[in-house]
Formats: structure tokens, sequence, C-alpha cells
């Protein structure tokens, strides 16, 4: 038997009626498109930020008041943190806790097809697969009928899984560089992505908890079952220990470190950060997460121009699907044109919006510009003054 299937048939004049909704939305994101790619370009880079802070000694505290400052040295808590629940011990300034559940999961594959005579049919198929989450879902928001044939073919039971334990995250107090003082409520503190190796020696097992290689506490549903089944439990966890070197940035109150405005006209464009390393890794990690997303917000901005541009011609693409070679034709062609385009104008709103934002490059083209009329206007009147 085949998975849980849902047809949908939907008219030619069905096609056109809702294409024409389709121009609309095109047309919201065309205009939305300018102001994405124009905004992108003018933000702050914090790396350029970052390197402007006066570096200051972990045993400087209380001489730099009101200045932005960097501090590199190590970090550390007098009251360190650690998930007391899962572990005997630990001396962390931040620690998470991450909770997976093996749970089942709704994959749902959609197939869309053009009809003779303009009309299109949707089939939605079913499937259903147990896998790891952490954000388990509710079996009411799947398909039932779906639900219903599965566990019919598989002779499976779907159902929710229980959820004892949560994800969480446990903070210090305050933690200290040297003498400077930091809350990690109140400053972002980065946290490495590596897993917390775990031993007998660190985790506190109890029950049915046992160890699933050096990353995991795991609790079976069933006590001596081998491989993942419904209803088990694995968790994980990852921490900035005590010691770790690190690098503040921020604005000195006192020994206090808090949220430096590099933006005197936007009072909520504010910088405190730590970071893992040194003050050289850490402005090359900011310069690199600034252009990952300059670049994802530019793909963003060019996907809502080209998007919007090709919803236009929706109407006459699904007039168009009468025969559905002539949609596909039309389609492939209008798709060329609007992503040229998309691409022209995109490139021209960044350029535009780049010397725009860069004072020293915006006069020095209008210079060049300038000179380049002048000696247009010159060559001109040389000619005419020699005939």
């Amino acid at each position: 038997m085949a998975p849980y299937q849902e047809t949908t048939h939907t008219s030619w004049g069905g096609n056109i009626k809702n294409s024409f909704t389709g121009f609309l939305l095109g047309i919201v994101m065309f205009i939305a498109s300018f102001p994405v790619l124009w905004w992108n370009e003018g933000r702050i880079n914090l790396a350029s930020v970052a390197k402007l802070s006066e570096v200051a000694e972990p045993g400087a505290a209380g001489n730099m008041n009101e200045k932005f400052i960097s501090i590199t040295g190590e970090i550390s808590a007098k009251d360190p943190v650690y998930d007391a629940m899962f572990l005997k011990s630990g001396k962390y300034v931040i620690m998470n806790r991450t909770v997976e559940y093996y749970a089942w999961e709704e994959d749902v594959h959609t197939e869309k097809k053009k009809d003779l005579g303009g009309g299109t049919t949707e089939v939605k198929e079913y499937r259903y697969k147990l896998a790891w989450t952490s954000d388990p879902k509710s079996v009411s928001s799947f398909n039932n009928n779906g639900v219903n044939q599965w566990e019919y073919e598989k002779s499976v039971v779907i159902r929710d899984v229980d959820t004892p334990y949560s994800s969480d995250t446990f903070k210090a107090g305050s933690a200290n560089i040297g003498k400077w003082v930091i809350d990690p409520d109140d400053v972002s503190v980065d946290v490495p992505g590596e897993k917390i190796e775990l031993s007998p020696a660190n985790a506190k097992l109890s029950g049915k908890m046992r160890l699933d290689g050096d990353e995991y506490v795991y609790i079976p549903n069933k006590s001596g079952s081998s491989g993942a089944q419904f209803n088990d439990i694995r968790i994980s966890f990852n921490g900035l220990e005590n010691g770790t070197k690190v690098t503040a940035f921020g604005l000195a109150n006192g020994n206090t470190i808090e949220h430096y405005n590099y933006n005197e006209n936007e009072p909520s464009e504010t910088f405190a950060r730590v970071m893992i390393g040194d003050r050289e890794t850490a402005i090359a990690q900011l310069n690199a997460e600034h252009q990952m997303l300059t670049w994802i917000l530019r793909g963003v901005g060019f996907l809502l121009m080209w998007v919007g541009l090709s919803s236009l011609f929706g109407p006459l693409v699904s007039v168009l699907n009468v025969l559905p070679f002539l949609g596909d034709v039309g389609g492939f062609i209008i798709g060329i044109i609007t992503f040229v385009l998309a691409a022209v104008l995109s490139f021209l709103t960044i350029i535009i919006s780049m010397l725009f934002h860069n004072i020293l490059a915006l006069i020095i083209v209008a210079v060049v510009v300038i000179a380049l009329i002048i000696i247009v206007m010159s060559t001109k009147k040389k000619a005419a003054a020699s005939q």
C-alpha cells in the first residue's frame, strides 16, 4: 500500500485568479527588495568598531572609565555553574543543555503538474519516520488520514513522546576577566559549540541512564534496548569553561563592561560582546560574520526582486498554460529576462548604496564625474573654435 496521498485539482480559471494574487504580492516583493539591498550596504561592520577600542589590561580596571575598550584574558566565574541534574561537577561561566527525543516526524512531499487546458493537479504524499529532534511536534498537528494509513500499513502506533526534560541554559551571576566584571545576562557571551566530553567521572547517571559515547547522557525508553527506539532521550552539553582565553569589547563603567553605543544617531545600536580567543581573532571573526550576513542579505534582496518581477508576469503564464508546453516555454523565457533585469537592478542598487554610505567614495566619484564633464565641454569648445 502506498503512503496516504491528497490530490487537489485547480481549474484554469482558478489558476488565473490566483496569479493576480501573486501579481499583487510580486509588486510588494519587488518594492521591498530595494530597501533591503540599500539598508544592507549601510550596515556598520562591527569589526571596524572593534578596531577603535582601546586595549585595556586585565588588571587595570577602573582607570579607563567611559572609554570603549577591549580586554583579553582568562574568563572565570566565582560561582561557576553546571547542570546538577546530569553532571557531578563543572566550572562554567555559561552551560547549555540540549535535550533530544527520538520522536515521530511527518514528511510531506508535494508534486505539482500542469494539465491540458490550463488546470493543475497537486499531489501531497505523507510519510512518517522516527528521528532525533530537540523540538518534537505533537501528532495532533499531523495529517490524521496519513497517520491512520501509515499505522495500518506499517503496524505501528504514531503518538507523542513523553517530554520530562527540556533544553536549558545556565549562567553565572557574574564573570571576571582579571579585575573587570561582566554580567552574562547583559553582555553577549560566545559559547564554544563543541560538546562537553562526558565520562563516568563527571556524568551523574541513575536508573536507566547510560553514556552514549562521550557526548550524550542516554535515557532509553526500555532498559536493555539496542539502537534508538521511540521515546528514547539523549542529552548533551556545551559551555564556556572557567580559564578560557577570551576578548571582551564594551564600554568601561568603573570596573564593569557595559554596552557601547557606536552610532550616536541610533541609541539602540550598541556593542558588548565576549568572544573566544585574542583581539585579532575576535576582530577577524566579526568581519567574517559581517561579510557572510552581507552576502546573505544581498541574496535575499535579489531573490525578492527576481521572484517579484516574475510574479508580475504570472497572469500571462497562467493564460499560456492552456497548453502546458506554451506555459513552460513562456515561463522559462520570462524567468531568464527577469533574472537578468533583477541582477542589473540589484547591482546598481548595491553600488549606489555603497557610494552613498561612503562619503569619501562619493566625493571621489563626484570629482571624477565633474572632471569628465569639464573635459567633454572643453573638447567641444575647442572643436567649435577650430571650425
